[in-house]
């Protein structure tokens, strides 16, 4: 990881590098608990108007911009040991509060980044992955100290879902939010919903064997216990296949039962109006990373079952009523 600081406040580091010490096979043998494999590498890392002086007295990270270039995030969790005690995870401002050293970047630009995250299941031991590539944007307003009023974590990012399918997503955290909470933006391009099939097949035993989405906007408000949205996901001709095992060739006679009765009763074939609700309790000892994935299939399932719209309006007006917030928050994000 060779490192070069010019006299202009500018740092430079060809790349690097964080992994286990142990391979990932003896990290997940080891734990008595599932755990995340996780590794980084990135290629060169640029830093502008990086504080020297500050970084040699307290180890502070202060910058006006960090350009990194080919980050690559990639991480493996294996369902079939127990779930570890159950610990909260925070969300991203509290996590960036959490670090020990001073912490003041007023922007991260990421170029061509890609995040791979496989599960292996527990039942089949098939394993399903989730590929982000072609990573271009931004992070915004990342600092544990000095925070203003009106400081927000942004995050604006483009990139490929499974490689296939281009997908924006927009996401904003106030540091002194007393909620805690922040929103989340989601776009995606036309495309086939089969492109989802590489996580859902091994891990769900279903599998997409027809469907194109033609509109795809969702848009949400995640606070640390739940999140609630909308998601308007106009699709057409969408058919599953119930499958054994994670296997997409292997079907028996009841799942061929299955499969019909779902593709005529359970889901729609086709939407091209209908809005779908959000509404999500939050697992607080997943990662952020999960809860935006939990979100995003909890909208799909709103859109696509017939009877989920009416179940998540009645869990959120639940809410509203246990936590006594504001009838605002409900109109602002459940149609009538």
């Amino acid at each position: 990881m060779p490192v070069l600081i010019t006299s202009k406040k500018k740092l430079h580091v060809d790349s690097f590098s964080l992994h286990p010490i142990l391979s990932r096979d003896s990290v997940i043998a080891t734990s008595p608990y599932q755990t995340d494999y996780l590794t980084l590498t990135t290629g060169a890392v640029n830093a502008m108007g990086f504080n020297l002086d500050s970084f040699n007295k307290n180890k502070a990270v202060i910058a006006d911009s960090i350009s990194i270039n080919r980050p690559v995030i990639y991480v493996y969790r294996d369902k079939l040991p127990p779930s570890p005690p159950a610990a909260i995870k925070p969300l991203p401002t509290a996590t960036i509060s959490k670090i020990t050293w001073p912490v003041d970047i007023n922007k991260i630009i990421i170029d061509n980044g890609e995040v791979s995250y496989t599960e292996k299941n527990e039942k089949s031991r098939m394993e399903g992955t989730l590929l982000l590539a072609r990573m271009n944007g931004t992070i915004g307003t990342i600092k544990n100290n000095r925070i203003a009023i009106n400081d927000s974590l942004n995050v604006n990012v483009h990139m490929l879902l499974m490689n296939e399918a281009p997908v924006h997503i927009i996401i904003k955290e106030a540091y002194k939010d007393s909620a805690n909470g922040f929103t989340l933006k989601l776009q995606m391009e036309p495309t086939k919903l089969s492109v989802l099939n590489p996580i859902m097949v091994p891990l769900s035993n279903v599998k997409i064997t027809a469907g194109t989405v033609d509109t795809f906007n969702l848009e949400a408000v995640a606070r640390e216990y739940f999140a609630v949205g909308n998601i308007k996901m106009y699709y057409k001709n969408l058919h599953i296949k119930i499958i054994n095992d994670g296997n997409p060739n292997k079907s028996s006679f009841k799942n061929k039962i299955l499969t019909f009765l779902v593709n005529t009763f359970v889901i729609n074939n086709n939407n091209s109006n209908k809005t779908g609700i959000i509404f999500l309790e939050r697992m607080r000892e997943r990662s952020f990373f999960n809860y935006l994935l939990k979100i995003a299939f909890n909208g799909i399932g709103s859109s696509v079952r017939t009877r989920m719209n009416k179940k998540n309006k009645k869990l959120f007006k639940k809410e509203l009523e246990e936590r006594k917030l504001s009838p605002n928050f409900q109109e602002q994000y459940i149609p009538d």
